[in-house]
């Protein structure tokens, strides 16, 4: 058997081309980890994840902390997903403190697309995807200047995407919403995500007149205390993702007739024990990088169906290739999303380090034929090497 070697964790940075902005952060740049894993036969695989202070708590450095352990405490053998979810799901039972789920998913994704090519089979059937067929994706809208919007609808409308989530938060909301509809018409679909910006009072006036102007969902409405870092430097977002928390979101569902989208308050499998005990939300939004990678993001997704709640596929702003394939070829393998997001790299990245991802075009994703084994990218790594600010070698046993 054909073992796992080493992994190669690089610390990148990478310029947008423009601002993104919600009512949590502004984006100027891409801060995220890219991972080079190796088996004894050569292989490589390709792996990423974008820390979020806010999302888990994670930073680039927590993540290479992280992942020396849990490289240590996993067998990365077995090409086996059943398996592998078993030792995951055990370790998240058993550990304690913050769950490192960037770290895992940046250890998970290099490591599923070498498992995938070690059995010869595209990373998306690896997955358990049935079919290839291209995926329809929606679009993000940052809370930007009316004129900004305008520029990015019109790109919108020419790459043929007609599903949105439109980020909200500020005095302007509903004159951006009403812009919307102005410029895309009453058949776009569109959900606003509002990043924990209302109190409850104001979270219900602003759901109603929301629903005016056709929207179907609204994703994270209420306000979150802020969390304290650890002695690390990672902020304990579990230490605030309380019962209390989840206690104002069934209080705030109660009274809304639109579907409420789990984002921030889904973060690992003990956030979403916490959701389904309190009724919390209607909708989870799984993302790989803030769900502990495809093999945990899974699992949350047959959990929630299991308990009678939808699910959607979300991706992290400004994500390189090598996660948004990872996320392609994730959505395959679970085609009763709601919605599937990624490919912003195409708008923010003013150049690439990975050839041969999956093809957008005309708001779809195209995967090739035939498809190759793994995620089927190649990598450059001169241009890897210019974006790389650290990296470190980490072998696994």
């Amino acid at each position: 058997m054909t073992t796992l070697c080493e992994f190669e964790l690089r610390e990148i940075a990478v310029p947008y081309r423009f601002q993104y902005g919600h009512a949590a952060h502004q984006h100027r740049g891409l801060r995220a980890v890219v991972c080079v894993a190796r088996d004894e036969s050569g292989r490589v695989g390709l792996g990423e994840a974008v820390p979020r202070v806010y999302v888990t708590g994670e930073t680039c450095q927590s993540i290479v902390a992280d992942a020396e352990w849990l490289i240590a405490a996993l067998d990365w053998s077995v090409p086996d997903r059943a398996q592998q979810l078993a030792q995951r799901l055990a370790m998240a039972e058993s550990h304690a403190g913050p769950f490192p789920s960037c770290a895992l998913c940046a250890l998970d994704t290099a490591a599923a697309d070498l498992w995938a090519q070690q059995v010869d089979q595209p990373l998306a059937r690896w997955c358990g995807a049935q079919s290839l067929a291209p995926l329809t994706y929606s679009a993000s809208i940052g809370m930007s200047g009316i004129r900004k919007m305008k520029a990015l609808m019109w790109l919108y409308r020419r790459l043929g995407i007609r599903h949105f989530k439109l980020k909200v938060g500020d005095e302007l909301d509903e004159q951006r919403v009403r812009l919307f509809r102005s410029k895309m018409g009453s058949e776009a679909r569109v959900f606003v995500d509002a990043n924990g910006a209302w109190e409850r009072d104001t979270a219900i006036r602003r759901i109603e007149m929301f629903q005016k102007w056709g929207v179907w969902a609204v994703e994270e409405p209420l306000q979150w205390r802020k969390a304290a870092p650890t002695q690390s430097g990672q902020v304990n977002r579990q230490a605030i993702l309380d019962e209390s928390h989840y206690e104002a979101y069934a209080w705030l569902r109660k009274r809304v007739s639109i579907p409420l989208i789990a984002d921030e308050s889904l973060i690992c499998t003990t956030t979403l024990a916490r959701i389904l005990q309190f009724g919390a939300f209607d909708i989870l939004n799984l993302r790989l990088s803030k769900c502990g990678g495809p093999l945990l993001a899974d699992h949350m997704v047959r959990t929630g169906v299991r308990n009678e709640l939808q699910f959607a596929l979300g991706a992290m702003v400004g994500e390189t290739p090598i996660l948004a394939t990872a996320g392609a070829h994730f959505a395959a393998a679970n085609r009763a999303h709601l919605y599937v997001q990624g490919y912003s790299h195409r708008l923010l990245h003013a150049r690439s380090f990975v050839r041969n991802a999956p093809r957008f075009r005309r708001g779809q994703v195209f995967f090739a034929a035939p498809l190759a084994s793994g995620a089927g990218l190649h990598l450059d790594f001169q241009k890897l090497d210019a974006i790389t600010q650290n990296k470190k070698r980490i072998l696994s046993r």
